[in-house]
């Protein structure tokens, strides 16, 4: 019920958006057609197109995105018909012709998936975009600060499998490096710049992406921010990027998509800690219950044993790949 609660929430700028195109799509339909819908009946068919297009976006994940695409493909379709009521775009038309008024819906269709998720818009000026979401969570504070922030000494709390090294990159330890891997030879390697940090609560790091080829980028600042809630700790996860197409900005924003993010982290992290409690018999080991933030992030005290992962990858495996050619890698 909890992740049909949180699918639900992530859809609600969806579904909302898909209401209103419902809507003025009705509402030209009535001018076009000769006579009115009746008001329940309007209402009804808002409603189940809806509960259709929910089904969808929960049932079918990966076609979430058809659903706004089909909604303004509605509208546009309709509008035309309103603009054009002798053409084949009316289907009031008395002699409309229905093998060409299908064609031309599915042709309206395929210009809408294009100039909604086509990228000839990514050659205008990127924008600076700041997101935000929020969720909430049973575990500990410290729990959700090893399995959100990578910190060295604690790689087994991280939920990522293809995380195979956590580690500094500087004497000052305000760089860490993260490399990941995935088999059978895709790596990449991220610099995590610590601005801000009050362990366990607050922590801003700047994303920089390691790329010997052509130079390394910054892809923006993330911020976590864990605030205790009498039995339970929300989570708040603050993205800036400084460079972000507005194709991906006004999606990203209508899917909600850092909230599905977190929402899946969130599920991420609570299945690798209820993991890590079986692998030590029930019992998880002791931290001290007050520790500077230095501390909370340097040490490794809750680590007992180097490599405790059933399933995952450890040092010494970064020299090795380290090692490989590039194209193997």
């Amino acid at each position: 019920m909890r992740n049909l609660y949180r699918h639900i929430f992530r859809d609600r700028r969806r579904l909302s958006f898909t209401a209103l195109m419902l809507a003025l799509s009705l509402t030209l339909g009535w001018n076009t057609a000769s006579t009115d819908l009746p008001i329940a009946r309007d209402v009804g068919t808002v409603l189940l197109l809806l509960v259709v297009a929910g089904g969808v976006a929960i049932a079918a994940p990966r076609l979430r995105f058809a659903v706004e695409v089909a909604a303004v493909s509605n509208f546009v379709f309709v509008g035309l018909g309103h603009l054009l009521p002798k053409s084949n775009f009316n289907l009031a038309n008395p002699h409309l012709n229905v093998a060409s008024a299908v064609l031309l819906y599915l042709f309206v269709i395929v210009v809408m998936h294009m100039a909604l998720n086509g990228r000839w818009s990514d050659r205008f000026t990127p924008i600076r975009r700041r997101t935000v979401a929020r969720a909430s969570s049973t575990l500990s504070a410290k729990d959700l600060w090893y399995g959100l922030v990578p910190t060295p000494g604690h790689l087994d709390e991280i939920p990522d499998a293809d995380v195979v090294s956590i580690d500094y990159a500087d004497p000052s330890r305000r760089v860490i490096r993260l490399l990941n891997w995935r088999p059978p030879g895709r790596s990449s390697e991220l610099l995590l710049h610590v601005d801000e940090i009050d362990a366990p609560h607050f922590v801003r790091l700047r994303v920089e992406r390691v790329d010997p080829e052509r130079g390394n980028t910054f892809e923006g600042t993330t911020s976590f921010r864990i605030t205790d809630q009498g039995a339970r700790r929300r989570v708040e996860i603050c993205h800036v990027a400084d460079a972000l197409p507005i194709r991906r900005h006004a999606r990203g924003w209508l899917d909600d998509t850092l909230g599905r993010w977190l929402d899946l982290r969130l599920s991420r992290v609570e299945e690798t800690t209820r993991a890590l409690c079986h692998s030590a018999g029930g019992v998880r080991i002791k931290c001290p219950e007050k520790i500077s933030s230095a501390d909370y992030f340097n040490s490794v005290y809750a680590q007992a044993k180097p490599h405790t992962g059933p399933d995952r990858r450890r040092a010494p495996l970064p020299q090795w790949i380290a090692s490989l050619p590039r194209a193997e890698r």
